[in-house]
This record gives structure tokens, C-alpha cells and sequence, in this order.
């Protein structure tokens, strides 16, 4: 619980992410990021799967 203030903090894995918490906003513009190269490939088993719903 934190002082002075009443209310206790939440549980984890329910509280609000903090700057350090998320990754910095340069590397999702990056297309050739690991990441960015995993959701091309989602992307495009995705829309052959699914056409125009």
C-alpha cells in the first residue's frame, strides 16, 4: 500500500505501464526490425485467410 494515500497499488500485471515499460518509439518505424518482419508474415497469412470481412 502507499502512504498517505489510502489506495493500494494494484497487483501485477494490472497496473499502468511506465515509460520504461515500453519500447521506444524508433524501433517500431524500423521495417527491418525483427518484429516488423514477424508481423509482415502475420499480415499476409492473415489476409489469405480472411478476404475483405
Amino acid at each position: 500500500m502507499q502512504k498517505n494515500t489510502g489506495v493500494p497499488e494494484a497487483p501485477v500485471g494490472h497496473r499502468q505501464p511506465r515509460r520504461g515499460d515500453v519500447g521506444n518509439e524508433k524501433n517500431i518505424s524500423d521495417p527491418n526490425s525483427q518484429a516488423n518482419k514477424e508481423d509482415a508474415a502475420l499480415d499476409k497469412k492473415i489476409k489469405s485467410i480472411c478476404r475483405g470481412c
